[in-house]
């Protein structure tokens, strides 16, 4: 029961985050080929991926696919794991492994940064046409090794959950997927030494839930959901500016006058975390004129705005510019 609340719920906030289906997407693989198109190998593209650009240790066993996807996911420590728990066994019950000699068509959301070994190219190896009817390739299927096809259902669950908080490429997906059989990575939860009268914070322009909270330093940022994917590890980022004050992203105080409009502060810096460390993040305070529901301006009234940008320090050109904060959101808390 508890299952089942804390992943209706997920969903329930994501609605606030972001408005989509989940389906699409699909995991590739390293296929190489010889001259007359047989498979001498394949593997996938997760693992081959976190061993050469993230120099991640990865060996292969011969534990069946199905305990090893188990015994990866059990190793996540935040919430977001019984959610992917959940994707990987509806994945493993409604897969369906094609004939041989049947391909599928190629999806370009991987954005792909290495080039495979001559003789090898990057081939579908499952196509995610909904929860219900995940397409795998029959040709490399049986070419996989049994950690290679653990990684195969794990990359469909990540991202999967990742695309309900409007994932567009697999680029975090695939690294989460990789450090989960990388017996060094160590995860924490993000929702370690978080006060339980912390603020609940969204975006408008979706893809974001953190939580902030009052220190003696200033304020804290601790994030769940950064841009359009969940964060796997406890990640912080702390403003010290004494003109901050997230209250007023909840309250959104209103005041006579325009003197203020214009006027802004902004401080920036390195997040912390043991997965994908040291994002940069900007927290800017701007004072702007009140608008109506129709976006027209109301003179003679202001009220401070917040916004966050990120720039990634693990995914090449990935960042968000200055989007609104609204820490009004209140979620329900349940008994276990």
């Amino acid at each position: 029961m508890t299952k089942l609340i804390f992943i209706t719920l997920t969903i329930l906030i994501s609605e606030f985050i972001f408005a989509g289906a989940i389906s699409g997407g699909g995991g590739q693989g390293i296929v190489c080929r010889d001259v007359k198109g047989n498979i001498t190998s394949a593997q996938s593209m997760d693992l081959y991926e976190g061993r050469i650009v993230y120099g991640l240790h990865i060996s292969t066993n011969a534990t069946p696919f199905q305990t090893q996807a188990k015994l990866a996911v059990s190793t996540i420590v935040s919430p977001v794991g019984r959610l992917i728990e959940y994707y990987s066994e509806q994945i493993q019950k409604y897969m369906r492994i094609m004939p041989v000699g049947v391909q599928l068509q190629p999806i370009n959301d991987s954005l792909d940064v290495i080039i495979p070994p001559k003789g090898c190219a990057i081939e579908q190896l499952a196509n995610y046409y909904n929860d219900k009817n995940i397409l795998i390739s029959g040709d490399i299927w049986n070419a996989l090794s049994e950690t290679d096809r653990a990684a195969l259902i794990l990359h469909e669950a990540v991202y999967a959950t990742n695309r309900i908080v409007g994932a567009t490429d697999s680029r975090q997906s695939r690294h989460v997927v990789a450090s989960l059989f990388d017996p060094s990575t160590k995860w924490t939860n993000v929702k370690d030494q978080l006060p339980t009268d912390a603020l609940n914070c969204i975006s408008s322009a979706g893809g974001l839930y953190m939580w902030a909270f009052k220190t003696q330093e200033g304020w804290t940022l601790q994030f769940q959901i950064l841009a359009n994917a969940y964060v796997m590890s406890k990640k912080i980022f702390q403003t010290h500016s004494p003109k901050f004050n997230f209250t007023e992203a909840k309250s959104f105080p209103i005041l006579k006058g325009d003197d203020k409009v214009g006027t802004s502060i902004s401080e920036g810096g390195a997040a912390r975390s043991i997965f994908e460390d040291e994002d940069t993040i900007v927290i800017t305070r701007t004072w702007e004129h009140i608008v109506d529901q129709n976006g027209r301006m109301i003179e003679g009234y202001q009220t401070p705005r917040y916004y966050l940008s990120w720039v990634s320090q693990t995914y090449p050109k990935s960042s968000i510019e200055k989007i609104p904060l609204n820490c009004g959101l209140e979620v329900p808390r349940f008994e276990k």
